[in-house]
């Protein structure tokens, strides 16, 4: 049987987490309150549960339909790269249960950045680069480094992006390129972390 966990720690999960609290969703024909053996739960990265570790209930409590579990933050395998970690136990008749919880500090639907190939007008010595969110969530502000055979042509701000929408971004002052011979690298940068890069050769 699936469940329908969701992690309540509005903090990032690390070692040093002393309990983690997790909501376990009531649904039509599931009572978490009392269909489930809650001393049977094991909760934290699936390297942990399945192989009979994770985190122990320490206690729980009823919310609406909903039960909230609270387990003890040791030995919850947890990293920072976590997606999503798994809860795992037993309901009252002894079958098994399990569910993958999201945690509410990861982004599931991130934004997507791509950039087209460079465009270079020689005749105004610029570049011309087209940039496209294909993701969900609109981006963060941030930067786009042109590189062209390793060379850095410019690195330029731009606004947050919609998702689907499009921009397109201009270096002036370029130096003549030989399109033919051009290996062009467009370099996406959130908070100067490098978040994507597109090559054209």
């Amino acid at each position: 049987m699936s469940l329908l966990p969701t992690v309540l720690n509005k903090e990032r999960i690390t070692a040093s987490t002393k309990r983690i609290d997790v909501r376990i969703k009531g649904e039509k024909g599931f009572n978490p309150q009392t269909d489930l053996n809650i001393e049977s739960l094991r909760f934290g990265s699936y390297t942990e549960v399945n192989f009979g570790r994770g985190c122990k209930v320490i206690h729980s409590r009823t919310d609406g339909k909903d039960l909230i579990v609270t387990f003890k933050g040791k030995e919850s395998g947890i990293t920072a790269d976590e997606f999503a970690p798994k809860l795992i136990g037993k309901n009252n008749q002894g079958e098994m249960v399990f569910g993958y919880a999201r945690l509410p500090y990861v982004d599931y639907q991130p934004a997507i950045l791509s950039a087209r190939r460079p465009v270079y007008d020689k005749e105004q010595r610029c570049i011309y680069v087209e940039i496209q969110n294909f993701g969900l969530s609109a981006s963060q502000p941030s930067e786009i480094e042109i590189l062209c055979n390793g060379r850095l042509l410019g690195r330029v701000p731009f606004n947050t992006l919609n998702p689907y929408a499009t921009e397109t971004i201009t270096i002036k002052g370029i130096s003549p390129i030989k399109e033919d011979e051009a290996t062009y690298e467009v370099v996406f940068l959130t908070e100067g972390k490098e978040v994507e890069k597109n090559t054209f050769k």
